[in-house]
Order: C-alpha cells, then structure tokens, then sequence
C-alpha cells in the first residue's frame, strides 16, 4: 500500500494542440475545392450515370440535368452512353469526364 507510483510525463514543448486536432479533423473542407479534378468523383458519376440507365422506367430517353465544371448547368435528354461520353437526343456527345454532377 505504501508503493510510490511512477512520476506521468509532461510534454513541455507542446505548443497549438488544439490547432492541431482541429486542422486534421476539418480536413475535408480543404478537399472540397478538389473535388472536381479528383479520380473518385469521375467514379461517383459513372456510378449515377449506371444508376440512371439500370432503373425499370428507362424505356428510350432519360431527361437529366447535368452541371459543367464551369459552374453551368443544363437540362439534356439522354439517349445512350458509352465509356467516354453520353449521346443526347441532338446527336451530341457529352464527355464524361467534363461532368461534375448529373441528376
């Protein structure tokens, strides 16, 4: 019962801890503005544009809006889709990867 315990140590040079935590953990803000170069969105969206094409009511053409990296968004009626693009119903080729979002 008489057992001294050991001594705990104490960091003395630690400085901003707190900012620490705080940058690490709201890190994902910082990434928002790279969202739209990033690898995993082009991913994102050809897994929306799947989605689109696999529903039961997909019967010819499919009415989406679909928003460019300029901050321009359009309504377009989609016909069909390869790997690289989708076809709208003017004959028009729409590049994949120039698709931020698509509803």
């Amino acid at each position: 019962m008489g057992k001294k315990l050991p001594n705990v140590y104490v960091n003395t040079n630690a400085k901003n801890v707190n900012g620490n935590n705080k940058s690490v953990y709201y890190s994902f803000l910082d990434n928002k503005k790279n969202r739209v170069n990033s690898k995993y969105n082009s991913i994102d969206i050809r897994k929306k544009i799947n989605e689109i094409f696999n529903k039961s009511d997909y019967n010819y053409k499919v009415k989406v809006i679909i928003t460019y990296p300029n901050g321009e968004e359009r309504e377009e009626i989609v016909v069909s889709k390869n790997y690289d693009y989708l076809l709208n119903i003017n004959g028009e080729r729409i590049l994949i990867d120039n698709i931020i979002d698509i509803n």
